[in-house]
């Protein structure tokens, strides 16, 4: 049988082996993104004072179709695209081609409500900055160019290095900025193309679509505390995933004995084989998770986000699955089924066989295929279900762990 690595860590960078290529790309931060994970962008308060019941509930009614409108307003929306453009490790280069054309952007800045774009050399600048800002502006004339200076292009207090892949630099009000909310997103991989809404997109950001939940168990038994991937796994019912996981079953007769098996089997083959695996994210001192559209966005990640991808696209075929925590690594298990088990990957939980589904490591067959590092598996910490909310469990003592 074949074998496989797990690729695990070894050893971890210093924070400098982190940085973007373009040192003066300012990024949100991760504490930003688990405040939206965890809290959602805006938080409603209603209040109501002394009137009917039956006013009462026309009141609420018109308040909550008014939020539901905010939350897909234009500026909403465009704001949720300028995070994500401002954070290309978890939307990635096709997320920017598509939106922005040949367009980078440099900073959004927040304060301001500025947004600074760069295009590669070439001439004339005004003419091509014009063509080029049509795409995504309200009004292509309503920019400022930048000044050069001693080989770096200036506006105001920010500068960078001209070349020939940042030759024009502008910036613009945030106001000015315009997205087409009707035409959907897509990315490209072998065996099917994941097409995103922006609402769709939106409902991600804001955490509508995934589980969420606390984010620190704590074992006290053990003395450590790890992250709650479930919190990133999505609900059934997800629009864009289950779109993704019907094209890539598509083909599997549903009156094949053997159709649960082959459709887990696929879900597993393309997170395996089409979304790469990022040493970066993995040896990073600090837990980087994604939400499913963000690793099949960016087109990488690494075994947490792998698994959490695997999990999302198995809520949506109604399929059962458990996230294993394993030192310095999570994998999926699924029941045993039709499966064979002659690969010893296996997990006995609740009364029933449980099948070791690894996607860090490409092609691999769940019952059979073989992997370097296998006693890793033999040693399961903890247990989840991601549809449990804030529940996960010793899996020695089967008690459910506090949180933090």
């Amino acid at each position: 049988m074949p074998q496989y690595s797990i690729l695990e860590p070894e050893k971890r960078p210093d924070e400098s082996d982190r940085a973007e290529p373009s040192d003066y790309r300012q990024l949100l931060t991760l504490c930003g993104v688990i405040v939206a994970i965890l809290g959602g962008v805006l938080a409603l308060v209603m209040a109501f004072r002394m009137m009917p019941a039956s006013r009462q509930r026309h009141g609420s009614g018109v308040k909550a179709a008014s939020a539901e409108a905010a939350r897909y307003a234009p500026e909403t929306l465009r704001s949720h695209l300028l995070s994500y453009l401002a954070q290309p490790r978890f939307a990635g280069r096709d997320f920017e081609q598509q939106l922005l054309g040949a367009v980078r952007l440099e900073l959004y800045q927040l304060d301001d409500r500025e947004v600074y774009f760069s295009l590669p050399a070439g001439e004339p600048a005004q003419q091509r900055i014009g063509q080029a800002a049509a795409r995504f502006m309200t009004d292509p004339a309503r920019i400022e160019i930048a000044r050069e200076e001693e080989g770096r292009l200036w506006l105001g207090r920010y500068s960078i290095p001209k070349g020939a892949e940042r030759g024009l630099f502008f910036k613009t009000s945030v106001e000015n900025i315009r997205f087409d909310s009707e035409s959907p997103l897509s990315f490209q991989f072998q065996r099917a193309t994941y097409t995103l809404r922006l609402p769709e997109l939106a409902d991600f950001i804001t955490s509508r679509s995934v589980y969420g939940g606390k984010l620190n168990p704590l074992d006290r038994t053990r003395r450590v505390s790890f992250i709650n991937h479930g919190v990133m796994v999505a609900r059934p019912g997800e629009p864009s995933l289950k779109r993704l996981g019907e094209d890539l079953t598509k083909d599997i007769p549903a009156d094949d004995p053997m159709a649960r098996e082959k459709r887990i089997q696929r879900l597993l083959d393309f997170v395996s084989q089409e979304i790469a695996y990022d040493q970066t994210e993995a040896l990073a001192s600090a837990e980087t998770l994604k939400r499913p559209n963000e690793t099949l966005m960016s087109h990488r990640t690494d075994c947490s986000n792998k698994a959490i991808l695997l999990g999302s696209l198995l809520e949506q075929a109604g399929e059962d699955y458990l996230f294993l925590y394993c030192p310095k690594h999570i994998t999926v298990a699924v029941p045993r089924g039709k499966f064979e088990n002659r690969n010893g990957l296996a997990f006995d939980w609740e009364g029933q066989t449980w099948l070791v589904a690894e996607s860090t490591a490409s092609g691999f067959q769940i019952g059979v295929s073989h992997l370097t590092k296998e006693a890793i598996f033999k040693q399961v910490r903890y247990v989840q279900r991601p549809g449990q909310k804030n529940l996960i469990y010793d899996a020695v003592t089967l008690s459910p762990l506090e949180f933090r």
